[in-house]
Parts: C-alpha cells; sequence; structure tokens
C-alpha cells in the first residue's frame, strides 16, 4: 500500500514544515503533494535541499480560499499518473499531525480496506504559553490540548482515503 498525504500550505515556518514531513515520513507516509499558495519565502527555497528526502511533488497555487482547487487538482492529476500514484490519500494542513496505533499508518488502515474513507478525531493544542516562535518541533513545545473524550461528532476530521472520489465541493 502506498500513502500519500495532499497539503496546501502558504508561509510555512521551515523547521515546522521538515518536522511535519519528517514525522509523517515515520509514520510510514510515501509521498507529499505539497501546493504552496505563494509563500514567501517559496516552499522551494524553504526546504529545497529535503525535496528529494521526503518524496516531495511540489506545485504553486495562488489565491484565497484555494484549497479545494488544490485537493482537486491533485485527485485529478495522480488519476491521470502525472502524479505519483499512491492508494491512500490524506487531506490535512501543516499543523496536524495524524496519531496512530504503533506509529504505522499502514498497518493501522489495513483494519480499513473495506472502506473508501476514513474519518479520524483530533485534538485542539493551544500556545502552551509560548509567545515567540522557535525552531523547537511543534510536537514537543505544544503539549496542552483539549479533553481526549470528546464526542466524536463535534471534532472529527474527514480524510478521503481512495480514489473513488471525483472531487471536493462547498455544500
Amino acid at each position: 500500500m502506498k500513502v500519500g498525504i495532499c497539503l496546501i500550505t502558504k508561509n510555512c515556518y521551515g523547521p515546522y514544515l521538515t518536522d511535519w514531513l519528517q514525522y509523517h515520513t515515520d509514520l510510514g507516509v510515501d509521498v507529499f503533494y505539497i501546493y504552496d499558495n505563494i509563500s514567501n519565502p517559496s516552499v522551494q527555497d524553504t526546504i529545497g535541499s529535503q525535496i528529494k528526502d521526503f518524496n516531495v511533488m511540489l506545485s504553486t497555487i495562488e489565491g484565497e480560499c484555494a484549497q479545494l482547487t488544490a485537493y482537486n487538482h491533485c485527485i485529478k492529476n495522480i488519476k491521470d499518473n502525472k502524479l505519483i500514484r499512491c492508494d491512500r490519500l490524506a487531506f490535512i494542513d501543516d499543523d496536524e499531525y495524524i496519531a496512530c496505533e504503533n506509529n504505522d499508518i499502514k498497518k493501522t488502515l489495513e483494519k480499513y480496506n473495506e472502506h473508501s474513507g476514513l474519518g479520524i478525531n483530533w485534538l485542539m493544542y493551544g500556545s502552551s504559553g509560548i509567545k515567540n516562535r522557535n525552531s523547537i518541533s511543534q510536537r514537543k513545545k505544544f503539549t496542552h490540548h483539549s479533553i481526549t473524550n470528546i464526542e466524536p461528532k463535534n471534532f472529527f476530521w474527514n480524510l478521503s482515503w481512495r480514489f473513488n472520489i471525483f472531487e471536493f465541493k462547498i455544500i
């Protein structure tokens, strides 16, 4: 099974993006489709030397509310074999980290093979009292989060994992 993540970002702090890529690579993600929404500095300039290390497919996109455009572009280009193909695809942000059993996304996903989509709950993290940006890993410095027994219907992130979807639309 080949797993990918589609991400749109704007002005992501370089050390945070590198940490995010490393975390998800260690989890078992094979390919990252990153859409840079005219960042300053650009994602290319921020992590350029690491793009091949993390198997990043980098595209530029421009505009307000470009998230759905980026996601739909990614889906279409994977289906059309213009981007590296993957079997499962997550759509998350650069400040979101997927956590799964045994720190192995592929083993976790095997349990849901018969399902075309998967939703996961999420926790909201606060500032943990930090007032200034620094290069310490987000996962190490932001430790205070919402309670863990929140009902799923309240904080739920929908991930589309298989390619039986056609496009994202605002309803």
